[in-house]
């Protein structure tokens, strides 16, 4: 297990298709998301896989030099209670690189969902924001 970077988006709309375009929308934007196939150059680099046995979306992209696996939950309404209650969708990334800059990206793509919080490193004892 290792330290992450995450965010929550209070919401009962949990549209897969909506996140991931959300996701993408973002990723997008980003200044340095081309990846070299060959001698040309794509800028849409991500990989989404759904889960089968559980609500829960991976995103696999490049971020500059650095390869990134996100994962979306749409399944965790009971955890994190103590931050928040109710449907939520919670997204995770590894705390590192530019973990910060593209968790706090997507949430802000997520704004008009519902309420959002952040947390730099999940295993810190700086607790959880809301943004």
């Amino acid at each position: 297990m290792g330290c992450d970077t995450k965010g929550i988006i209070q919401t009962e709309n949990k549209d897969v298709w909506n996140i991931v375009k959300r996701i993408s929308k973002f990723l997008e934007t980003r200044v340095d998301n081309s990846v070299k196939c060959g001698n040309n150059y794509s800028r849409r680099n991500a990989h989404y896989e759904i889960r089968d046995w559980s609500e829960y979306l991976t995103v696999r992209f490049q971020d500059g030099d650095d390869i990134r696996l996100l994962h979306v939950h749409f399944d965790c309404d009971v955890d994190n209670e103590e931050i928040s209650t109710g449907s939520k969708i919670i997204i995770s990334l590894g705390t590192w690189g530019k973990s910060d800059e593209i968790i706090k990206g997507i949430l802000e793509n997520c704004r008009d969902l519902g309420k959002l919080y952040y947390i730099y490193n999940d295993c810190s004892e700086e607790g959880w924001k809301e943004i």
